[in-house]
């Protein structure tokens, strides 16, 4: 049901979407049980966890401990064989959201494709773990279709590629952890720009997989939000038809002609000049603020 709801609500969204596909093997396996009559319990100092209709105990490796009642937990296998337990609790969280925002508390970024982030004091530039694996990847999708389809060594070979591809996942994530970590941390707001990633693929061809494949924008967008919700702090996006690029951020006069290669430019009513994600970021800041101030939230100078 997942699947036809994912496919029917992409369609809706006008969002290139696959086909649903069989349960397979293959696949990630996941399955989720509900806590019923205290049925599930977790031993935290012995690290073991006790789910409903198997008899012993499972260990666990990593955790965090909490007070708060379990709702359902998934299990989940991953390609590489490894199994995860996600727990899912409730717990009420009183946040009282800032109502007013210093101009120097607000970051804004321009979401660029050759760096991550790029803003007026500060860039934040993919580590690219896609990339750096990209020969080790190969190597090993070599050895896959060299292997006899349905053989062990095929299998062996699967589990190693599945490996890879597993630890490059665990690199992004934890580096977009940590980044949107220190960005909720350091600001009381933070603006960015709602991109288009296929519209970044079409005029970006050369950095096509980098795009799809190394820098994970909305996975981004959606840790750095509920970050920040949780700290009573602000998240705001600006509309990707906005001509951030280019009108100048200085006198802002509309330059039609900048093309996506001019990396610098000069502006010719002001004559002020301006590198060109730098300058976009400072126009996203003014127009989140604009945007911000229409949510009911004070900008003080």
């Amino acid at each position: 049901m997942g699947s036809l709801s994912e496919l029917f609500q992409g369609l809706k969204e006008a969002r290139k979407v696959g086909y649903p596909r069989f349960k397979s093997k293959r696949h990630k396996q996941t399955y989720t049980t509900f806590n019923i009559n205290n049925n599930i319990k977790i031993d935290f100092e012995k690290k073991r966890i006790k789910l409903p209709k198997i008899k012993t105990w499972i260990r666990f490796k990593d955790n965090r401990s909490f007070a708060e009642s379990i709702k359902h937990v998934s299990v989940s296998k991953t390609k590489s064989g490894k199994y995860y337990v996600s727990i899912f609790i409730e717990e009420e969280l009183e946040v009282t959201p800032l109502k007013e925002v210093h101009c120097d508390a607000i970051a804004a970024f321009d979401m660029s494709a050759s760096e991550f982030l790029v803003g007026e004091g500060k860039v934040f530039s993919n580590p690219r773990f896609y990339r750096s694996s990209e020969a080790s990847l190969r190597k090993l999708h070599r050895q896959v279709s060299r292997k006899k389809k349905g053989s062990q060594n095929r299998g062996k070979a699967r589990l190693r590629l599945a490996r890879v591809y597993e630890k490059i996942a665990n690199q992004k994530r934890d580096w977009i952890h940590k980044t949107t970590l220190q960005l909720a941390n350091t600001f009381d707001a933070v603006i960015l720009e709602d991109l288009s990633i296929e519209g970044m693929q079409q005029f970006h061809s050369g950095l096509s997989k980098s795009v799809t494949l190394d820098f994970s924008w909305d996975q981004f967008k959606t840790s750095l939000n509920y970050k920040l919700e949780w700290r009573g702090k602000h998240y705001q996006e600006v509309d990707r038809f906005f001509p951030s690029s280019k009108l100048g951020s200085v006198c802002g006069y509309k330059h039609e002609n900048l093309t996506l290669k001019e990396r610098e430019w000069t502006c010719s009513e002001c004559r002020t000049h301006h590198h060109r994600d730098k300058n976009a970021s400072a126009n996203i800041k003014k127009e989140g603020i604009r945007f911000l101030e229409e949510r009911g939230i004070t900008v003080i100078s």
